[in-house]
């Protein structure tokens, strides 16, 4: 995805996969691996909220493209299929994802909604297609041991093989869709608290506290989800 927003013409990306495929994970781990971009997101309930009258919905999404251009960000649309209901929102779009350099679009779609794009052909011919399979359980639990041993090395601490259990099944309950990107959160909150009160390993107290922190639950719900 980013050798595609990288590129001089149509640096435009359309995320295609099944819902729940983490889509939203891979556009939140690709802000973290380049902290020089910055990504925006935008919906379009979020987008129409406090437009009563004609026009201003326009206005905005005017200014949040000029915005973006300016900048140099990139805008993430997500569910952007609903987009596509708003033939007025889209027709403001279709300039800039074509001819204008300094514009960059992430769009993301679930395989069911993706034939109201194969619909409109002037769309389709600006991004380019990255369809997203999900991972199965092995390539997830994989991908979450990674991250959990480079926190380790990073905060110079010991992580169990149960305690990295735990917090995948923590992340993936409470936050669904973005579980590894939260994940990654979950083990390093834990993982200061822990270093924080000396200890050589983090124990399941600060995992339950991190997760308290980061999603607003309280402890004993979250105790009792596992």
């Amino acid at each position: 995805m980013a050798a595609i927003l990288k590129k001089a013409q149509k640096p435009n990306v359309l995320l295609v996969g099944p819902s729940r495929s983490g889509k939203t994970s891979l556009v939140h781990l690709l802000a973290r691996q380049h902290p020089e971009w910055k990504i925006y997101g935008f919906s379009l309930a979020g987008i129409l909220s406090g437009t009563p009258y004609r026009g201003m919905a326009e206005e905005r999404m005017e200014q949040i493209i000029a915005a973006a251009t300016e900048t140099g960000s990139i805008l993430f649309f997500d569910e952007a299929h609903q987009l596509l209901t708003h033939s007025e929102l889209v027709n403001q779009l279709k300039p800039y994802l074509s001819d204008n350099p300094n514009f960059r679009c992430i769009a993301a779609t679930t395989t069911e909604e993706h034939r109201r794009f194969e619909n409109d052909r002037a769309i389709m011919e600006r991004f380019t297609v990255l369809k997203i399979n999900p991972m199965i359980k092995d390539d997830q639990s994989n991908a979450f041991v990674k991250k959990a041993n480079e926190m380790s090395l990073k905060h110079k601490i010991s992580l169990s093989h149960v305690l990295v259990l735990q917090a995948e099944k923590m992340a993936c309950l409470l936050f669904k869709d973005t579980c590894l990107d939260n994940f990654i959160d979950l083990i390093d909150i834990a993982c200061v608290l822990a270093t924080d009160q000396n200890c050589e390993e983090v124990a399941l107290s600060h995992l339950i506290t991190a997760a308290s922190i980061h999603s607003g639950w309280d402890p004993n719900d979250i105790i009792n989800l596992l």
